[in-house]
């Protein structure tokens, strides 16, 4: 059960003597006397209290507990005898652990030695947490062999604040994950950390080698800025981290030395150290790494020759972020012949990539993005596995390289923010190539040639490209693959493909291509025999299933729209000059949106479009009668119309919609009222009225809609009056209302002083945003 209003639990709970489980967070406030309840199995969370009654000898009799126990507030704990009452030992159960003090460093009380020391729990428990402690040093029964903590596998110690060190744990036989984060005082990890004593006099007596951290597989040593020195572990005798595979040291900007010998690590990710022997050290007896991220690095200028040079198994690189990394020499990454994966970010001085990247014989991801200087990209052979390439904001590139065109089994292209590409050498060898994302290449004045030569292309995307003039589909040559077409801001795109020779396109976006006049559905070059003609518009734009036209201020001319007989989605917007040529829409549309069309008189009709969901028809200039066939659509929950020609003083005749949801109103100058038809739109739960400068007061019908729970009120510029209380009562389900933009009604509405407020006081939630900065100016909770 979820109680999210319920701050405390009833005293009278502590009478449930035979209560085995209780859930809750650390924010309710639990009662008194929970040491009652003696049969407790599940306790999650346990707030050490001063008052009597919740203190921590509360849960000496609370031995059942299992499971996992956090306590919390270990500040109110006075010292190492009471915390013993708690009585930690006997409850055998109890599998991981966490004690938290409170993060304010202003507290005076210097027990928290004592009081951790006096929280020693039994031996079988396998996770142990400790947040916030202020001792300068950990308890003995973390160190020593007296208490074997055998089943201990999990170990985090967050914002230890006062700790130079950190405790000994390299005697515990099964820990396998160790957390350090946060420790603010930590400047060294030395010689004790490793617990050599402790393991060579347990073992020495069976002349064995002594393992240190025999079952560590995952160690994250994390924000630890003052941290200088991590040191060897004793030589004599000693294996080392054996099974550890996975090791993070994050935001240590100041370690300038780390141990060497890791036998069986996998995952190195090492950030925010800006050192570079850290990484020599820990990478110069590597063999099993598979995959290295090195992240946030400020002084690194190269990588170290041979780091990798033994670890035949490693599949990614990551290196991010290293503002002076200028090189990375042939032979680090060369001798990676496992690499697939290969991402370079960030790096502002990288000039080159190192050569030989183009002999790994695995590698199917590149990524190089944010290399601002990157001249040269080694890449003479091609590269027969790589799959995935995308180059990306790296503006001192002016080629691409030549072995491109060789790397056959490539699948995705993406070349974006390289401003100085004049040309990009793919040609149709890449049979492989599925996607192809051209954008922000403000040099590039034409696209790769022979297009429909890509027998596996499916999705073509060029944008921000504002030199390219055509899209460079041959007439004549089917293009069979292709499935979906995006090309948007190219200033001087002046042509486009005839729609024929794309028989399987689905997607078709087109958007801000100011010189584009027409887009057609035949070649007009190489026209078709009359008898492929005539069966044009049943064979060929069949597949279309979503078609965006926007702001193409010089088309005039599409095909007709009742030639795409699978479309889903159509919207056309902001093209001034375009009329729309159709007798009827393609039934299969689920929405429709033709909007900021200046030029139609008329809208086909929309009787048979049976399965349409949404659609929007505003600002037509020229409309002065709604589309025939409304009343029709049976399925039609969203609805924005309006601003048709300013000759009208009334909106066209609208048919009542009885099962519209949603519904936005866009008017005129001429308007004084809303269509009344509007108040039998019984199921609206949406309503938007804009730009009905005309009107002075908001209808008392309104209050009809009892449905209605969002409401809308926009860019009115002279609307005064909401209504009547009465009918705004009526809307019993309205939990939303906003005014923007209405100057009037907007101060009107002031908080207890405007003389509409009274009408909307009630309302969950109410805003009202200026009309010229579009700043909040009220926002009233009613649940406040």
């Amino acid at each position: 059960m979820r109680c999210y209003s319920l701050k405390e639990f009833p005293d009278e709970v502590n009478n449930l003597i035979s209560l085995r489980h209780v859930y809750f967070d650390k924010s309710m406030k639990f009662p008194f006397g929970m040491g009652q309840l003696t049969d407790l199995r599940t306790l999650p969370h346990f707030s050490v209290g001063k008052e009597r009654g919740r203190g921590i000898e509360d849960l000496d009799s609370l031995n059942q507990l299992k499971g996992e126990l956090t306590l919390s507030k270990l500040e109110h704990v006075r010292d190492r005898d009471k915390a013993r009452k708690a009585k930690l030992e006997d409850k055998k159960n109890l599998r991981h652990l966490r004690f938290v003090w409170t993060e304010d460093m202003s507290t005076t009380n210097n027990n928290d030695e004592d009081v951790l020391e006096g929280l020693q729990p039994h031996s079988e428990f396998e996770s142990l947490v400790i947040e916030h402690f202020k001792g300068a040093k950990f308890p003995s029964w973390m160190m020593s062999r007296s208490l074997p903590l055998n089943n201990l596998k999990k170990i985090h110690l967050r914002r230890c604040n006062k700790c130079e060190g950190v405790p000994t744990l390299g005697h515990l036989p099964n820990l396998q994950h160790l957390r350090i984060d946060r420790m603010a005082e930590l400047k060294c990890i030395g010689a004790d950390f490793y617990g050599y004593n402790l393991v060579y006099n347990a073992t020495r007596s069976r002349k064995e080698t002594t393992t240190l951290f025999p079952a560590l597989k995952q160690l994250s040593i994390s924000e630890c800025r003052e941290l200088i020195e991590w040191m060897e572990a004793p030589k004599l005798s000693t294996e080392v981290f054996p099974c550890l595979e996975e090791l993070h040291i994050l935001n240590c900007p100041k370690l300038r030395n780390a141990p060497s010998h890791f036998p069986l690590l996998k995952d190195l990710w090492i950030s925010s150290c800006d050192n570079v022997q850290p990484l020599k050290n820990i990478t110069s007896r590597l063999t099993s790494l598979t995959s290295l991220t090195i992240d946030l690095n400020k002084k690194i200028t190269s990588l170290p020759k041979g780091m990798l040079e033994s670890n035949k198994n490693l599949t990614s690189v990551e290196i991010l972020s290293c503002e002076k990394l200028a090189c990375i020499a042939p032979n680090v990454l060369g001798c990676c012949t496992s690499l697939q994966k290969l991402h370079v970010y960030d790096c502002k001085k990288l000039r080159r990539l190192p050569d030989g990247i183009d002999t790994l014989p695995l590698l199917e991801k590149m990524t190089i993005r944010e290399c601002p200087r990157l001249e040269f990209i080694p890449m003479t052979h091609g590269m027969a596995s790589l799959r995935k390439l995308h180059i990306d904001s790296c503006g001192g590139l002016s080629g691409l390289p030549s072995g491109l065109q060789y790397c056959t089994s490539l699948q995705a292209l993406s070349i974006m923010g390289c401003g100085n590409l004049t040309v990009i050498p793919v040609t149709h060898d890449l049979s492989s190539l599925r996607t192809l994302k051209i954008g922000d290449c403000e040099g590039l004045s034409c696209l790769p040639s022979g297009l429909e030569h890509f027998s596996s292309l499916q999705e073509l995307s060029v944008w921000n490209c504002p030199i390219v003039t055509s899209i460079p589909i041959s007439n004549g040559v089917p293009f069979t693959s292709l499935q979906v077409l995006e090309i948007e801001n190219c200033m001087e795109l002046s042509s486009f493909p005839a729609l024929e020779f794309c028989p399987s396109l689905r997607k078709l976006m087109i958007r801000n291509c100011p010189k584009l006049a027409f887009i057609s559905a035949l070649s007009l070059t190489n026209p078709l025999p009359s008898s492929r003609s005539e069966n044009f518009t049943s064979t060929s734009l069949d597949s279309l299933e979503y078609l965006s036209i926007r702001s193409c201020s010089n088309l005039h001319s599409i095909p007709d729209l009742d030639s795409f007989t699978s479309l889903r989605q159509l919207w056309i917007h902001n093209c001034e000059r375009l009329e729309i040529r159709a007798t009827s829409l393609c039934v299969s549309l689920e929405e429709l949106k033709l909007t900021s069309l200046p030029k139609p008189e008329s809208i086909p009709s929309l009787d048979n479009l049976t399965s349409l969901c949404m659609v929007a028809i505003y600002d037509c200039g020229n409309l002065k009668i709604f589309p025939r066939g409304l009343h029709c659509l049976t399925r039609l929950k969203t609805l924005t119309i309006g601003g048709f020609s300013e000759e009208l003083d009334c909106f066209p005749d609208f048919p009542i919609l009885s099962r519209l949801k949603r519904l936005t109103l866009r008017g005129w100058p001429k308007l004084k009222s809303l269509p009344q038809q509007i108040q039998h739109f019984t199921s609206l739960t949406h309503l938007c009225i804009m730009s009905f400068d005309g009107v002075e007061a908001l209808p008392d019908w309104l209050g009809n809609l009892t449905y209605l729970w969002q409401l809308e009120i926009v860019n009115c510029k002279n609307l005064m009056y909401l209504p009547t209380v009465k009918a705004m009562q009526r809307l019993t389900n309205l939990l939303n209302l906003e005014i923007r933009c209405c100057p009037f009604l907007g101060e009107r509405c002031t908080a207890e002083t405007g003389s509409e407020w009274h009408k909307v006081s009630h309302i969950l939630t109410f805003k009202v945003v200026d009309s010229e900065s579009c700043r909040v100016l009220k926002l009233c909770d009613a649940s406040t």
